[in-house]
């Protein structure tokens, strides 16, 4: 079995049971995440699995209103989320095929230059990105939610994955959502987070060959 990315995306040839045939699969993609790692690599030939939370959104006036989906929040998920002090929260994921994507108001904002770098803000530093904005700016370019959970970088001891998007354990394992951030000094991440995928993506067909 290939892995997944949840959005995660694995690289080791395997097998995928069902009760009705067994299918050979190089990747196996979870999650909103990895929508654009998959198209990059649909291309490739490479036998790819995706797997979602959840059922396509119903095309109806109400999804599309910006008043029912921003401000009444009615297709978000009625969760309540708890700390590890016990402290509750209410955040604001929505369980359809796409996820948040299908709610971001088309608008993409580029991360700018200083935000790769260490900055100070009132409530702490922001530290500095691993790769610069220059790394990204192409696949952005081409592309035209919290973080760092997963962050990435060059050491192991301060990092989960490579700067090629891989984790050092176990080897067939990528993540190319949000929380590969090492940090956020600006607000919209989700084109950083596309732009990312495809480069990610580039490195996967590399290795698979």
């Amino acid at each position: 079995m290939h892995g997944a990315t949840a959005t995660s995306t694995a690289c080791r040839r395997g097998a995928f049971g069902t009760t009705h045939a067994r299918r050979l699969l190089d990747l196996i993609v979870i999650g909103p995440g990895g929508a654009t790692l998959a198209q990059r690599l649909a291309p490739t030939g490479k036998q790819i699995l995706m797997l979602e939370r959840g059922n396509f959104l119903e095309r109806a006036p109400d999804t599309r209103n910006p008043r029912e989906v921003s401000i009444d929040n009615a297709h978000q998920a009625n969760e309540t989320w708890y700390d590890k002090g016990g402290m509750a929260s209410h955040p604001d994921p929505h369980y359809f095929v796409g996820g948040n994507s299908k709610m971001y108001g088309a608008a993409l904002f580029r991360l700018r230059e200083c935000d790769f770098e260490r900055l100070e803000h009132a409530e702490g530093i922001s530290p500095e990105w691993p790769l610069k904005y220059d790394v990204f700016a192409p696949y952005r370019d081409q592309a035209a939610h919290q973080a760092s959970t997963a962050r990435f970088g060059t050491d192991p001891a301060t990092s989960v994955l490579d700067l090629d998007g891989k984790a050092y354990e176990p080897d067939n394992l990528y993540v190319v959502d949000a929380s590969y951030f090492p940090s956020i000094g600006a607000v919209n991440r989700t084109l950083t987070i596309i732009a990312n995928a495809l480069r990610v993506a580039d490195r996967i067909a590399e290795r698979l060959g």
